[in-house]
């Protein structure tokens, strides 16, 4: 799988490299994706259209989730409800690598600001 990378346009600590493992297409009403965040980087804070469920593969993070926050370690899991602005931090010296499932097949993200090199606050998946 090749992971695409995503930055802030204007907030230099917003930088994520993620790819989508399944989708739609395969029957499942699922979306299940893969990300690595950098030390020093986040995803940046956005909602998702379906609740999300996070497996924390490897690294120390940082989640916000509304008004809650909560570190994190390798095997642990978060979830998100849907349309709750939320953002996951690297709080540690080494790469995070983590997996999200998403509860639809479709799933629309709104971030406050817009990502490079697409230029766009929305996405959608698949």
């Amino acid at each position: 799988m090749s992971l695409s990378p995503d930055w802030g346009k204007t907030d230099a600590t917003i930088g994520l490299h993620g790819g989508t493992v399944n989708g739609g297409s395969t029957g499942r009403k699922s979306i299940v994706i893969y990300f690595r965040i950098e030390p020093g980087k986040r995803t940046g804070r956005h909602t998702d259209s379906a609740e999300e469920v996070i497996y924390i593969v490897e690294g120390l993070v940082e989640a916000r989730v509304g008004d809650e926050r909560a570190l994190l370690v390798a095997g642990s899991i978060v979830v998100i409800p849907p349309g709750v602005i939320h953002d996951i931090t690297n709080a540690g010296e080494s790469p995070v690598t983590a997996i999200g499932f998403f509860s639809e097949d479709r799933v629309d993200s709104v971030f406050e600001e817009p990502l490079l090199p697409r230029d766009t606050d929305t996405f959608s998946l698949p």
